[in-house]
């Protein structure tokens, strides 16, 4: 028949070039289904960790500390028997902070009450009324101060005033972790630069020097421009957290730009 011909070779060749990708493991199609699925494990991860950062974030901002002014509706004192004393919170106030120190005049101790409320707890509707003991042990209570934020002086609630002007000042050490973080992430970039033919060295030193970048961005995301805080412990947690997901966030980045332009130089090649 003169159709034999062509339909056994149309036969024939696919056989062939099966037989072919077996002999030599090659399966086109079984790479191309594996790189799409590490593209999507990939995609998946980024947006995991983009999402992270943003909610991490957005706590951040939402409970910050709003330190409120002395009022007879935000905080009040009362005195009980046997020379307790106890303090109560209005209910705008999300947080306090109590701290007991020796009396400068001795036989006693000198209080320190602090007030804040915060943007959720706005959103919330407000807290409950809370009353705290000031000193359930019953020990001399000299004096109590409610301590201003904001460079405002202290306000005396109870007992004899000691001698100067108190000031709660906020902490600084944050601007130095950024200082020290923009000149590492500078002498990183110049370690690159200068390194650039010797691959690998160069390729750690990248990677590397993303890790105080992650800093700075995590910085301006929870705290903006201003530096200097009252909490510094629980500011400094929230940038390291979300440094580390801004750090995962430019490393995927980063992969996938320096492999782009390996395919890019090997098909000119």
């Amino acid at each position: 028949s003169p159709f034999s011909a062509p339909s056994s070779r149309v036969i024939f060749l696919p056989f062939l070039t099966l037989n072919l990708c077996t002999l030599y493991g090659v399966s086109p199609l079984r790479k191309i289904r594996s790189r799409l699925q590490t593209e999507k494990a990939w995609t998946i991860i980024l947006t995991a960790l983009v999402c992270l950062a943003v909610a991490v974030t957005a706590f951040g901002w939402l409970t910050a500390p709003e330190y409120l002014p002395y009022s007879t509706k935000t905080i009040s004192l009362t005195t009980h028997e046997k020379g307790l004393l106890s303090v109560r919170f209005g209910g705008e106030v999300s947080g306090y902070s109590i701290q007991k120190e020796p009396s400068e005049t001795g036989g006693g101790n000198t209080i320190f009450i602090t007030a804040w409320s915060s943007a959720l707890s706005k959103l919330s509707g407000g807290q409950d009324e809370k009353e705290v003991i000031l000193n359930p042990n019953g020990e001399n209570v000299v004096n109590v101060y409610y301590f201003k934020a904001y460079g405002e002086g202290n306000e005396l609630l109870y007992g004899k005033g000691m001698s100067g002007h108190m000031v709660l000042l906020p902490k600084l050490c944050l601007e130095f972790y950024i200082v020290f973080a923009a000149a590492l992430a500078v002498l990183l970039f110049a370690a690159t630069l200068l390194l650039r033919k010797r691959r690998k060295v160069q390729k750690v030193l990248w990677r590397i020097s993303l890790l105080p970048v992650s800093y700075l961005l995590a910085h301006f995301c929870i705290k903006g421009t201003y530096a200097p805080t009252y909490t510094p412990i629980r500011d400094l947690s929230l940038i390291l957290l979300v440094t580390g997901l801004i750090y995962g966030v430019l490393l995927v980045i980063s992969g996938k730009l320096i492999k782009r332009r390996s395919a890019k130089k090997r098909a000119k090649l």
